[in-house]
């Protein structure tokens, strides 16, 4: 109440409301008289600010995703900040019929005052194109206790990418070891090249077409010196592979190699390719038959 009286040893509770009309902090002065003394009151400074229920995004909400191989998933992270004291709440909304190329983690939550989050976007081509998506981020002022919101602000974020295909070809594309002694082993390079713009982890197996088969199944007839790895986008890889004599005869082998798209889950200390890894993969021929 505007009046009242306090009682001897007792405590009057006042309830004191701003309503800011714009942005900014505002200052104000009220004086409190006591026992109608208007001669000697008592001052209360009263500090307030004007908030607006608004995120900052960084670079101006726009996102620029990786290009990205068709059907595999690559990740990129956007930070925001709540600017105020006020907590926020938000939500992203994303449009349901491009919910299997894009999705954003978390999707929604608060933000208390002066808090910085950092978004991670899934990007999920299924063409090879250009994307472009608007996505809009609905953020509403909260009560102090968590209530209810109030207006709804409307904050929308620019996402693009592309989608792309990545194919990797094998340079000499055929190797001739010639006559090797028996017993012993031979060498001859062999560059992977990768000609996409994105970046591609590659798993090479042999596949023996003609001749018997190795003596010793732990010595095997032919191996590379890199038989998994990552090319990355327009770059080489230079690769060894060893061919050896166990038996008299002739010897000819294709080598295979899985493909999948760079930017899914990485590799392992040792630079391979995890072996429970279940990314996106599809098999190819590397190179025509060695």
């Amino acid at each position: 109440p505007k009046a009242g009286v306090v009682p001897k040893g007792g405590v009057a509770l006042l309830a004191l409301c701003f309503t800011p009309t714009k942005l900014g902090r505002f200052e104000r002065v009220i004086d409190i008289v006591l026992n109608n003394d208007s001669s000697a009151p008592k001052q209360m400074r009263l500090v307030g600010i004007g908030c607006r229920a608004k995120l900052d995004l960084a670079n101006g909400g726009n996102l620029l995703l990786s290009t990205t191989c068709v059907g595999s998933v690559s990740r990129a992270t956007m930070r925001v900040k709540n600017p105020w004291r006020l907590s926020l709440a938000y939500e992203w909304d994303v449009a349901e019929r491009h919910s299997s190329v894009i999705s954003v983690d978390p999707p929604s939550g608060v933000l208390r005052g002066h808090e910085e989050i950092e978004f991670t976007w899934a990007f999920k081509p299924q063409a090879e194109r250009q994307y472009a998506f608007k996505v809009p981020c609905l953020v509403t002022a909260l009560d102090d206790g968590g209530g209810d919101g109030h207006e709804v602000v409307k904050q929308v974020a620019s996402i693009s990418g592309v989608g792309s295909k990545g194919t990797l070809t094998a340079e000499p594309s055929n190797l001739d070891f010639g006559s090797v002694l028996v017993g012993d082993e031979k060498t001859l390079p062999l560059s992977i090249l990768n000609s996409s713009a994105v970046d591609l982890y590659y798993s090479l197996s042999f596949n023996q077409l003609e001749g018997d088969s190795a003596i010793d199944e732990h010595k095997p007839l032919v191996r590379c010196t890199k038989p998994t790895g990552v090319v990355p986008a327009r770059n080489t890889v230079n690769l060894y592979v060893m061919c050896s004599a166990q038996k008299r005869g002739q010897l000819r082998f294709e080598t295979l190699c899985r493909l999948r798209a760079g930017a899914a889950p990485g590799l392992d200390a040792n630079g391979l390719i995890p072996a429970d890894d279940d990314g996106a993969s599809a098999d190819s021929s590397a190179s025509p038959p060695l």
